[in-house]
């Protein structure tokens, strides 16, 4: 008894190895294979690159340049494009002419085409086109190219706005060009030339502008805006108030005034003294209306079309002259300084 047992015991761990050894081989055969297929994608990888032509080479280098020169001759053309639509910069210009000469003689011609135009320019003795700080400074040398352009652009949008036939002139300003104030410490100016932001190959010179004119010269001046052909415009922020918000009351008011007007289905229009007959103007407006009604007479609303050109508007126009930079000026300016995380790559001495 005892004998068969012990057999049943030794046959039962016999199985349980065997099982064991059996789950094991086809884990490791499995990880082999596994492995196997790995290295031999990988050695078909390395036969192909060996095969191939390392990088760089004489014929990809070239294939580069000519993509790179491809490339440059397509930003000159559409800087060209462009060009046609801005004036250059006057790099000639020195800040004595700038100041003494160019500047004063804008202002003056200015206001005297804003008196012959009819458009009123608020603190007229101030005026300065924008430009109050060279009343009687100078400004930096290197920046007086960027502020002559800006100057004529300014001068040319105040043109298109006194022709377009406003009556006012309340505001105007301008945002000053980056480096036109020069630092209280020249180590910290950077290498950056006067006038140009590093990165950009687009510059933007604000201009905000309050004036009154009526809707027509409004329209006016803003499709002289549109259409301008020596600079880029864009109106980037507009608020418009309305001297008359609410319009004329529809058909009159309750006492007659405004001039009610009747007219019948034929085109008959009621005259002045039917309605007198009517009641106007003893009569109740709203019993004035039902004896002309009853007698065949319809009201004539007035629609807000006849109030279009009528209005005085105010307006607060924030407006950026753009201009496009040329590729030489792109490459002159150096690039933006990278931070690193203990702060600027330049160092205080």
């Amino acid at each position: 008894m005892k004998g068969n047992t012990w057999l049943a015991g030794y046959i039962l761990f016999t199985a349980i190895l065997l099982g064991g050894s059996g789950f094991f081989l086809f884990k490791s055969r499995s990880a082999y294979n596994e492995t196997f297929e790995g290295w031999d994608s990988l050695k078909g990888k390395i036969i192909r690159f060996e095969k191939e032509v390392p990088y760089p080479s004489e014929d990809n280098e070239k294939k580069l340049e000519g993509i790179v020169t491809e490339y440059d001759g397509k930003v000159k053309a559409l800087y060209e494009s462009l060009s046609r639509y801005q004036k250059p910069l006057n790099a000639q210009l020195t800040d004595n002419e700038f100041a003494n000469q160019i500047l004063k003689n804008k202002v003056a011609d200015f206001l005297k085409l804003a008196g012959e135009k009819g458009m009123e320019v608020e603190k007229k003795e101030e005026f300065y086109l924008g430009f109050d700080a060279y009343k009687t400074t100078f400004p930096r040398p290197e920046i007086v190219p960027a502020l002559g352009y800006q100057l004529d652009a300014i001068e040319h949008l105040l043109k298109q706005l006194a022709e377009s036939g406003a009556d006012k002139l309340s505001l105007l300003s301008r945002e000053q060009l980056p480096g036109e104030v020069a630092p209280a410490d020249p180590a910290t100016a950077g290498d950056t030339p006067p006038g140009i932001v590093p990165g950009q190959v687009v510059q933007k010179y604000p201009i905000t502008l309050t004036f009154a004119a009526d809707h027509r010269d409004f329209q006016e001046f803003l499709n002289r805006l549109a259409n301008d052909k020596e600079y880029f415009f864009i109106l980037r922020v507009l608020r418009v108030d309305n001297s008359s918000p609410d319009g004329p009351s529809l058909g009159g008011d309750e006492s007659g005034a405004g001039g009610p007007s009747f007219a019948k289905a034929d085109g008959t229009v009621a005259t002045k003294e039917i309605m007198e007959a009517k009641g106007l103007a003893t009569l109740p407006f709203d019993q004035f209306v039902t004896a002309m009604t009853a007698d065949g007479w319809e009201i004539q609303r007035k629609d807000a079309r006849i109030i279009f050109g009528q209005e005085k508007l105010t307006v607060f126009a924030v407006i950026d002259l753009v201009r496009f930079l040329s590729p030489d000026e792109v490459k002159s300016a150096p690039e933006p300084k990278s931070e690193s995380k203990g702060g600027s790559r330049r160092s205080k001495k």
